[in-house]
């Protein structure tokens, strides 16, 4: 097989430019889509630039007790520490989410890549560069703005390279930081390498004389407990909120938004059955390695909703990529299956991949209209600073982001004071004493904000207690009674 790794007369590695090539091919796709608009994509796009917007309010000093309960909650403090450091350089919040976004998703490619190639090959980390570009299911993260899943990805990525290198230094530190910027995948690694440490002692158990095993269990949990005194400053400060959150992971499994596994199973058919033969071919052998841990885990988290087991799926399709990469890497050199078929074989999953990811292009939109963002800056240039905008929750992420006010939307942002049940019962009535009722909690200034064309249940607008101050594709009410 011909090595991609020799450079000719000083030039690059052919690796290094085919893996460049690919970069390039993601990150435009990722760049297509916020052609002709100002707003990136992804209904958490105006929730990241609030909280963007909250820690450089904040600079040089970080927040924390000022900080809204939702956004302790949600968001750990890692990624606005590095968004910090990008504003000094001179990028604003919306820069940000529409460059610096897209960027990791197709960086990301890099240490797929070298995961791979560690572990099954050069041929298999190129098959799965490519699998990875053509993924249906990672566009589709890209397209929801799951920034902290992406870099919690690269992280976890860096981490397994970096163990499968006994590299235990380095490791401390991207496993602490993998911890600072995403909690669900800070746990998915810290599963990985307790099932490392277990299958590291089982080793040493069977053999005592194995110096080296002795020694990789020994810098391994040093390097657990560095990442963990690490991290102690950032989960202590939150820890009865991390709590709450993973106490109701327990006793309550939600499975968080993302596509259900119905869903990912349809738009990774091409490679799903490639990644099972990859795994039953890598236990057949017993080579359970970090990438099998890594899917063995990550899929019984889905196949048996644990916990957040949609999210999880965005971490599954990580690893089954690769799996898929070594099980196609294995069909094309198998003797039993013919040269041609093989090629044909691959040719097939590529192109499959590619039209799903395709349907999943064409249907992209923008997230709002150039009018609807007009709305939004008249919100930010005209309302009064202490005012607060009612809106639904479809609508309260751009409200938030980009109307530059304080918003109440059913079960969102701690300013809303009623359940769900009353939320809709007051849609639903839409009387003026209803409406006077329910709205009289909330403080003054209060405004609506609702999109033309959207309903905003039966409520009727046309009366005394509304004073229409903005018209147009998006419509917006003073409150006055």
């Amino acid at each position: 097989m011909r090595d991609f790794n020799k450079g000719t007369n000083g030039k690059l590695p052919d690796s290094v430019i085919i893996v460049t090539a690919i970069f390039l091919l993601i990150f435009a796709a990722r760049v297509f889509p916020y052609a002709g608009s100002q707003i990136p994509p992804g209904y958490d796009a105006g929730l990241y630039k609030y909280v963007i917007e909250q820690y450089i309010d904040n600079l040089p000093g970080i927040p924390e007790y000022d900080l809204p309960v939702w956004v302790r909650n949600a968001y750990p403090q890692g990624l606005f520490l590095l968004t910090d450091q990008l504003y000094l350089f001179g990028l604003e919040p919306s820069s940000i989410l529409g460059a610096i976004f897209p960027l990791l998703c197709a960086l990301l490619v890099f240490p797929l890549f070298i995961v791979a190639r560690e572990f099954f090959g050069e041929r298999a980390g190129f098959i799965a560069a490519i699998l990875y570009a053509l993924s249906a299911t990672q566009f589709h993260v890209f397209s929801l703005l799951y920034f902290k899943n992406v870099v919690g990805l690269i992280l976890m990525l860096t981490s397994v390279y970096l163990l499968k290198r006994k590299r235990y230094a380095i490791l401390a530190l991207t496993y602490a930081a993998t911890g600072a910027y995403h909690r669900p995948t800070f746990l998915l690694l810290t599963l990985v390498l307790v099932a490392r440490l277990i299958q590291l002692s089982v080793f040493w158990a069977k053999d005592r004389s194995d110096e080296q095993v002795r020694r990789s269990v020994k810098y391994l949990g040093l390097a657990v407990i560095a990442a963990w005194t690490l991290l102690a400053p950032f989960y202590l400060m939150r820890a009865e909120l991390y709590w709450d959150v993973f106490s109701s992971a327990i006793g309550s499994p939600s499975a968080g938004t993302f596509m259900d596994p119905g869903t990912y199973a349809w738009l990774s058919l091409a490679y799903l059955p490639f990644a099972v033969f990859g795994f039953v071919w890598l236990a057949k052998r017993r080579d359970l390695n970090l990438v099998f841990l890594w899917a063995a885990i990550n899929g019984c988290i889905v196949v048996f909703s644990l916990f957040f087991y949609n999210r999880f799926i965005i971490h599954l399709d990580i690893a089954l990529i690769m799996l898929a990469a070594a099980g196609l890497g294995y069909v094309l050199d198998s003797k039993r299956v013919p040269k041609m078929l093989g090629v044909a074989l691959i040719t097939a999953v590529f192109a499959i991949s590619g039209a799903m990811l395709l349907s999943e292009l064409q249907g992209m939109e923008p997230p709002i209209s150039a009018n609807e963002l007009d709305a939004l800056a008249w919100l930010s240039d005209n309302l009064e600073k202490d005012s607060h905008i009612i809106t639904l929750s479809s609508h309260a992420p751009w409200v938030l982001g980009w109307g530059g006010r304080e918003v109440i939307a059913p079960g969102l942002f701690g300013h809303d004071e009623y359940s769900k049940d009353e939320w809709r019962d007051f849609l639903r009535d839409g009387s003026p004493d209803k409406i006077q009722e329910f709205l009289s909690i909330y403080d003054r200034p209060l405004y609506i904000y609702r999109k033309r064309g959207n309903g905003f249940g039966f409520i009727d607008f046309e009366n005394e207690c509304f004073e229409k101050v903005y018209d147009g594709e998006a419509i917006i009410y003073r409150y006055v009674c």
